[in-house]
């Protein structure tokens, strides 16, 4: 019975000695693991933020607006959407980092100052460029595929969006705010109609109320394999209102792409 005792005692003497070392190894590891643990550096951006992770000395791309490079000419496209961006805010505050992410630099007071129209645009912009979800946008040029814009290649294109020009009605600015704000909605996939979203942009920045279907008179020219739809040539009627007045603007196409400014014509 006394070896017995003897012995629990000596085991226990061991637990007293090695239960602090145990802490210590555990307060040391704990230590090392927060000099680990990833740190979050919110960078502001205008009047809003945009947060990025750093993990060592490696950078988690960014969220928000991502221009991408199509078809091996998607630098001289990305430029063409900065430019238009940059034409109507003014100041080249549109650029694109290396990562193609759109930054926009215009202080609060600048966006202040712009008209009620580019102050629209600016929000819709901004509003992709400031947010934590990441959305990414293929910017072409004269593609077959895509006419303005396509919810299936997440695509626009600039040129088709040039060709509405600067008019009162309908322009190359709300058109491309109103792809942006689609493409922003679609690529959430929570959004029932992004589209009626788009046509509420164009009207917000233009007054002109837009019928939610346009009417067309389009030849299929051949299928496309990929997309599963037609590739067409003919024309793109949508219809715009304000008071009294109602308007239609004739969209010609040929083989998916814009051709020549689309034509208004007074019906009422």
């Amino acid at each position: 019975m006394k070896i017995k005792l003897t012995n629990i005692r000596r085991k226990s003497k061991k637990l007293i000695i090695l239960i602090p070392v145990f802490l210590l190894c555990i307060l040391i590891f704990s230590c090392l693991n927060l000099k680990k643990k990833d740190k979050e550096v919110i960078v502001l951006d205008n009047f809003s933020y945009i947060s990025k992770t750093i993990i060592g000395s490696d950078e988690i791309p960014l969220h928000g607006l991502i221009f991408k490079e199509k078809d091996g000419i998607g630098k001289d496209a990305i430029e063409e959407a900065l430019n238009l961006i940059n034409e109507y805010l003014g100041n080249g505050c549109a650029t694109v980092d290396e990562n193609g992410k759109v930054l926009l630099s215009l202080t609060e007071k600048e966006v202040k100052r712009l008209p009620r129209k580019q102050r629209v645009f600016y929000r819709v912009i901004n509003e992709v460029v400031a947010s934590s979800k990441e959305t990414i946008i293929s910017i072409s040029k004269d593609s077959e595929f895509v006419v303005v814009g396509s919810a299936f290649y997440n695509e626009i294109d600039i040129s088709d969006v040039n060709h509405f020009g600067t008019g009162k009605i309908c322009n190359k600015f709300s058109v491309f705010a109103h792809e942006i704000k689609e493409q922003q909605l679609l690529q959430r996939g929570k959004d029932k109609n992004p589209h009626l979203a788009g046509i509420l942009v164009e009207e917000e920045m233009l007054g002109y109320t837009r019928s939610y279907f346009d009417s067309s008179d389009l030849k299929k020219v051949r299928f496309d394999d990929v997309s599963k739809k037609w590739i067409c040539t003919g024309f793109i009627y949508s219809f715009f209102e304000k008071g009294s007045r109602k308007i239609e603007l004739s969209v010609r196409i040929d083989t998916n792409n814009i051709v020549g400014k689309p034509k208004k014509k007074n019906i009422r």
